[in-house]
């Protein structure tokens, strides 16, 4: 989510009072307050000229360079009180860039979000502590409403227990949905069954075991929608051994077939099986895989080799991307031969 700043305005507001009020409205409609000093010469304006916080669409909030890295200090909580009041003041933002604030304004912060009528929410980078989150797994849930189209959250969570079913929640309107966390799929999953009538592109990091059946389940609101969609399952290595099984039907040997739209599918190798290339719906042309662990779902068997040089399998994939230190050479080579003779571009990183 990018959007321009309009800061090239400035010296139009000394033209003339017809230039100069028209850059005064291009210039606050993309506003960044970045660190109290920041923040409170905005509000002495807006103090003066209490109009101008409505022309603000766009905003982004954060501390300063100083103080990001570690925004749990005194001086960070100081710098966030202030930088908080700039959106609590701005009620016609549409767009809304949040970078680390210090965690004792959580509860401002979501008050605001849920005050305004967004359309585009970004949330990141992740440089906070795990120990002193802004944000908690839930929250992934109070910050949408039915106005929002994009989200990209990148943020330390706790980890909740993994749901036997997927509660309700009300339809919502997001198109692209981006989340980096170290937990919260639980809540993931509310959101996007939530989205599944508009999701066209999804993406998501996570670091820890999941259901999934609660996933595929997830997911099964938005096969008619996805065009992209990318999930990465990354958890610790004692958290891999202990609660990740191969054996099990995973999410995309689950899900694979039904999507209609889908161009392009990112995962890890826990989450397909070597069924794969008998899965792969027709509109799928991109796929890339990339191994964390060694006890993987997707690994060299001949069952791939077999699904490969099947004449009666038809491969409409254009371009095949693998990262995985645990292939043999031979097998590469195997693979990259099977695949060019069908036409698909194929690349083999060792990680």
């Amino acid at each position: 989510m990018r959007w321009d700043s309009m800061e090239s305005a400035q010296p139009y507001t000394l033209v003339s009072r017809i230039w100069h009020d028209a850059a005064i409205f291009a210039l606050y409609r993309s506003v960044a307050v970045i660190g109290a000093q920041s923040a409170q010469l905005f509000l002495r304006t807006i103090g003066r000229r209490p109009e101008r916080a409505t022309y603000v669409r766009f905003l982004v909030i954060g501390l300063p360079c100083a103080h990001e890295e570690d925004p749990s200090t005194e001086a960070a909580r100081l710098e966030s009180e202030e930088v908080i009041k700039v959106l609590e003041v701005c009620a016609q933002v549409k767009h809304l860039q949040v970078r680390p604030l210090h965690p004792s304004i959580r509860s401002r912060l979501l008050a605001a979000i849920r005050s305004k009528r967004l359309e585009s929410l970004c949330c990141l980078p992740r440089v906070a502590s795990p120990d002193t989150p802004l944000y908690m797994a839930d929250d992934l849930l109070r910050t949408v409403s039915t106005t929002l189209n994009q989200l990209e959250m990148n943020t330390w969570t706790e980890r909740l227990a993994a749901p036997s079913s997927i509660p309700s929640y009300p339809t919502l309107a997001l198109v692209d949905v981006r989340i980096i966390c170290s937990g919260a799929m639980s809540s993931i999953c509310r959101l996007i069954t939530a989205a599944g009538s508009t999701l066209e592109t999804l993406v998501v990091h996570i670091e820890e075991v999941f259901n999934p059946d609660v996933v595929a389940a997830a997911l099964a609101h938005s096969t008619g929608t996805l065009r992209r969609l990318t999930y990465f399952v990354n958890p610790d290595a004692r958290d891999h051994e202990r609660w990740y099984d191969p054996s099990v039907a995973q999410v995309f040997d689950q899900i694979l077939p039904l999507f209609q739209r889908l161009t392009f599918l990112g995962t890890s190798a826990s989450q397909v099986s070597t069924n794969l290339f008998r899965l792969l719906p027709p509109s799928l042309r991109h796929i890339e895989i990339s191994s964390y662990h060694s006890n993987s779902s997707f690994r060299s068997d001949p069952s791939i080799f077999c699904a490969l040089f099947d004449p009666s399998l038809e491969l409409r994939i254009t371009r095949f991307d693998l990262r995985d230190e645990g292939w043999e050479r031979e097998d590469v080579e195997l693979i990259r031969r099977a695949l060019r003779e069908r036409g698909v571009t194929f690349s083999y990183v060792s990680e």
